[in-house]
């Protein structure tokens, strides 16, 4: 939970299904499937009532849990990051990682990933990090 102004409060947080607060793509395949996907809701303080919402799942299939574990504002106040862990690939997610060692996706584990939102909960950019197989340096 984020208060961000007046008249914004985010919640950000893990679930499964889908509702006003929690919202379908429209593929009911990938939105309302039984895995975990995370989630962006931003509610008015005095009302509650929903402004918007922005689901943040997998794109590529189904069965993967996409976490979301914190969330906090840019100094300017006109972003928002949101972190997580995920299977996949992520919302905003072009596919490409962070490491310059190429991953291979089916092997890896969960990832770390955050995602940039603008407040209106548009994916401005996101990053995925992953450990490779072997030693760590």
């Amino acid at each position: 939970l984020l208060y961000i102004s007046d008249s914004q409060l985010l919640l950000a947080g893990t679930a499964k299904g889908s509702n006003a607060a929690i919202p379908s793509l429209g593929d009911e395949s990938l939105a309302d499937n039984e895995d975990l996907d995370g989630f962006v809701t931003m509610l008015d303080p005095a009302t509650g009532a929903i402004i918007g919402a922005k689901r943040l799942i997998n794109q590529q299939e189904a069965g993967v849990v996409e976490q979301v574990e914190g969330v906090c504002q840019s100094s300017d106040g006109s972003s928002l990051y949101v972190v997580g862990t995920v299977g996949g690939l992520a919302a905003g997610s072009s596919g490409e990682m962070t490491s310059t060692t190429t991953i291979d996706k089916n092997k890896s584990k969960t990832r770390v990933i955050i995602w940039k939102l603008d407040l209106d909960l548009n994916i401005q950019w996101t990053k995925e990090l992953a450990a490779t197989d072997g030693p760590i340096s």
